[in-house]
């Protein structure tokens, strides 16, 4: 039997043995196994996340809607407490509530009051500011008001697995269903 031969058969012989695939089968699938697992996982938290966001601005907005008295600032820390429970997270979101009023004879939106309980993260709207959503405004009739509510919550996932730390941000425009004008009894101290 010549040399060549015999690494033939030995070859063919190497070819055929089956031992320890799994273990090399395993060896390289589980990372990818893993991966995917903790991506979904990580998905999951971010999707509800925003998910509850939403469920809880809606939530919000449709009290602030139905209310048939001014607000006040003990108002807006309620619904700020509110909102705080019933948001998936770590971090706490922030509410800013605005009462808009339109202008036909000017085609522009004014301001009447904002209320945001932390100012340096949510500033209140200005006239200025919400021209800049005039966009996103639904129309409306001449001197008809809208309510604009606002949150935003900070995620920060657990692992870095392809999503970064990012705001979400939710925003529900309503009418007042039981008054034309909502006021507010002191934005002042609202910030």
């Amino acid at each position: 039997m010549t040399h060549t031969s015999r690494l033939a058969r030995v070859m063919r012989r190497f070819l055929r043995r089956e031992e320890g695939s799994i273990l090399i089968e395993t060896v390289l699938t589980l990372p990818v196994l893993w991966w995917a697992a903790f991506s979904l996982f990580m998905f999951w938290d971010g999707f509800q996340t925003v998910n509850s966001l939403q469920k809880a601005t809606y939530t919000v907005a449709d009290i602030v809607s139905r209310n048939r008295s001014n607000l006040s600032s003990t108002d807006a820390e309620g619904l700020s407490d509110l909102l705080d429970f019933l948001t998936a997270g770590e971090a706490a979101p922030r509410l800013r509530m605005t009462s808009i009023q339109y202008d036909e004879d000017q085609d522009l939106y004014s301001v009447l009051w904002s209320c945001s309980l932390d100012a340096s993260a949510l500033p209140p709207l200005d006239n200025g500011t919400l021209q800049g959503m005039a966009d996103r405004l639904p129309i409306n009739a001449d001197g008809a008001t809208l309510l604009v509510v606002q949150t935003e919550q900070d995620f920060k996932p657990v692992l870095k697995l392809g999503i970064d730390a990012m705001t979400m941000r939710e925003e529900v425009i309503v009418r007042p269903r039981f008054v034309s004008v909502l006021g507010f009894t002191d934005p002042a101290n609202c910030t």
